[in-house]
């Protein structure tokens, strides 16, 4: 859902956490890994997608995004624990540009905390007033 109120407009959380976990993917993609959405999912979730206005049938559930983001990390953390300074040189495609995967990676990782910041703009948007470190 594209959300506006008092001159905010922004993704919905769904749509912002989908993102993380298509990013994700992309990652594991990079890796030479299968990603976890499947194309229908990944659709909901891109920077051209359509904004989420309700419940569709490849709109997944907050919960279970969660799940998948955490279950991504755990995969990305077991791949980076083994990984070379070769594997890091490794040229990897990325649309039509081939790039050292260790660039790759630091793109995506940035990416992720771009939207990574926009969960907390769009919780004190819901009158959320708490301290969150």
């Amino acid at each position: 859902m594209v959300w506006e109120a008092n001159n905010i407009r922004a993704n919905c959380l769904n749509w912002v956490l989908g993102h993380l976990a298509n990013n994700r993917d992309r990652m594991l993609n990079a890796f030479g890994e299968p990603p976890q959405l499947s194309e229908a999912e990944t659709q909901c979730y891109t920077n051209s997608s359509d904004p989420l206005l309700e419940n569709g049938e490849n709109v997944l559930k907050l919960e279970e995004l969660v799940s998948k983001l955490e279950h991504a990390q755990e995969r990305i953390a077991v791949y980076l624990a083994s990984t070379t300074e070769e594997d890091l040189a490794r040229q990897v495609s990325h649309g039509d540009r081939t790039v050292p995967l260790a660039q790759r990676l630091f793109f995506l990782y940035f990416h992720e905390t771009y939207h990574g910041g926009q969960t907390e703009l769009l919780r004190q948007a819901t009158g959320v007033n708490d301290h969150v470190i």
